[in-house]
């Protein structure tokens, strides 16, 4: 049986997989409006830059827009790094949740193996995808081996919205 491959294709994992995609896209979206406004500031920036290097403004005048600069360079950098530690600490938030909903989603996989494993009186049930400590896949002979992957597929959605198994 290859677990990692069920896991995908099971509907908890699905609907998990598309929460977690509306997250990232919420988190994108947070980032592109963050960006527009730093996009606005820079342009306001540039403005100031040209209009100073014209040299064409009275002394006063000049010394406001390069005050003026100023507090709008730090306020992008204010930005940038606001941006930058709202993407960091929202996409470390998912991730983490997403690695706990995977991990129960993958026990509850192993527990609905486990106990038809006990059923059928199977004496061991392998994951084929699996790998050793050193990520090389192992190998395994049995002979009249039988493979579980589809029926264990078809147990775990057998509850899944629209399956008919409501």
């Amino acid at each position: 049986m290859c677990i990692r491959d069920r896991f995908k294709e099971y509907h908890r994992t699905i609907d998990a997989q598309n929460r977690f995609n509306a997250e990232y896209a919420r988190i994108q979206k947070g980032v592109n409006e963050r960006s527009e406004a730093m996009n606005r500031v820079r342009g306001m920036i540039s403005t100031l830059a040209k209009e100073i290097k014209k040299g064409e403004l009275p002394a006063e005048e000049l010394e406001n827009k390069r005050n003026e600069g100023q507090m709008l360079t730090q306020e992008l950098r204010m930005m940038e790094n606001g941006t930058r530690e709202f993407t960091t600490s929202e996409k470390q938030r998912v991730a983490k949740l997403k690695a706990s909903s995977m991990q129960g989603i993958m026990k509850e996989i192993k527990q609905k193996v486990a106990e038809h494993a006990k059923k059928q009186n199977f004496d061991f049930v392998f994951d084929k995808s699996g790998k050793n400590t050193n990520q090389v896949s192992f190998f395994i002979y049995l002979r009249d081996a039988q493979d579980i992957t589809a029926l264990m597929l078809k147990e775990l959605n057998k509850f899944a919205p629209g399956a008919g198994g409501n």
